[in-house]
């Protein structure tokens, strides 16, 4: 809980302290000074954030993603198992649209010799790009209450803070034939890292993540404290001291995006599904660029959260219209293609944009 109501003002002890008028002579401080009333709203954000912790029972999980960097929400604090088989279909429908694959979630698929073999980085970039469907928001209404789901909001706004954004929603397919997953951090260019979170990620396990064998994501507990990605070295040699997930389809991993996580070869037969979001702390654009291609009648029919998390601005609870949205927020738009690979990026894309040359000229 955090504490409220101290029992003397600042400026009475201040005061009891030898100051003149209760302020000390040459420190700058200031009753209308900005840094105060910004702390002020920082301590009522936070109040209200740990207040909706609170209501949904998820103190155990709020101090596992700031103890461990990640923690696993089961099924029965995120909906009903009717809304997973609804998202798992709405994902699936996805694939067979866009990329014109039918995945058997059982049996799997024809095992094809597409990605080479071991935990090797450019056959995982080429796995995440030919088993992955980006840029999913506006593909069915399912995906619209993934993004407002209550529980994820409350931890998400907790690490995070309210005026955070979706950076970017996408699925991911891993069969038999997909390679391991390196350790890893998500959404940091720069080492080190700020001290506090600025990037948080949500996995939604639309099929069952069953530990090493499955290939399920794993972490390595507290590595969020070091700040920095690990080295080349210990993306391989460490991924044996993680722990591999066990959460039932339904479930959702949360994770802050500077602790290290990947994923070991998966053996299990069939087709493991999951809907990956990311958020950012807002200082840059959305990888996405939802924002101002909604279509007509999204905005209206959700909440205004949903509009902040696209990267609208909200004033006196109305929706800024695109023109009316200031300085520093034009530029962030990607073009994407029938597939949802990006093809133009925000600066410092480079991935992306090496990935989609790639397509384009036919190499993967």
């Amino acid at each position: 809980m955090v504490v409220k109501d101290v029992a003397a003002s600042e400026f009475e002890l201040l005061a009891q302290n030898g100051y003149p008028n209760g302020v000390p002579i040459g420190d700058g401080f200031d009753e209308d000074d900005d840094s105060s009333q910004s702390l002020s709203t920082f301590v009522a954000g936070l109040d209200e954030a740990w207040g909706a912790v609170a209501r949904l029972g998820l103190q155990r999980h709020a101090v596992e993603i700031q103890t461990l960097g990640y923690t696993v929400i089961k099924p029965e604090h995120i909906g009903s198992s009717k809304f997973t088989q609804e998202a798992l279909r709405a994902t699936l429908d996805v694939a067979k649209r866009r990329r014109g694959v039918e995945y058997n979630i059982v049996n799997g698929v024809p095992e094809l010799d597409l990605y080479g073999h071991g935990a090797d980085k450019e056959a995982n970039e080429r796995y995440i790009l030919l088993e992955s469907d980006k840029y999913l928001l506006f593909e069915d209404r399912v995906f619209e209450q993934i993004i407002l789901n209550e529980q994820v909001l409350a931890l998400f706004t907790l690490l995070l803070g309210s005026g955070r954004t979706l950076d970017r929603m996408y699925s991911l397919y891993r069969h038999g034939n997909t390679p391991a997953l390196p350790l890893h951090t998500d959404g940091y260019d720069q080492s080190p890292f700020t001290s506090s979170p600025s990037y948080m990620a949500a996995t939604w396990c639309l099929t069952d993540f069953m530990g090493a064998h499955d290939g399920a994501t794993c972490y390595v507990p507290g590595t969020h404290r070091f700040n920095r990605r690990p080295t080349k070295h210990e993306s391989y040699k460490n991924i044996g001291q993680s722990r591999s997930i066990y959460a039932p389809a339904g479930s959702v991993l949360l994770h802050n995006g500077s602790v290290w996580h990947g994923a070991p070869t998966r053996r299990a037969e069939g087709v493991r599904v999951s809907v990956n979001l990311f958020y950012n702390s807002g200082n840059l654009p959305p990888a996405d660029g939802y924002r101002g291609k909604e279509p007509e009648g999204m905005l209206e029919r959700n909440p205004l959260r949903f509009a902040q998390l696209l990267g609208h601005k909200v004033r006196d609870g109305e929706i800024l219209t695109r023109g009316e949205v200031i300085d520093g927020l034009q530029g962030e738009d990607r073009v994407y293609d029938a597939s949802g690979a990006s093809e133009t990026v925000y600066g410092g894309g480079k991935r992306d944009a090496r990935l989609a040359a790639g397509i384009k000229k036919g190499l993967l």
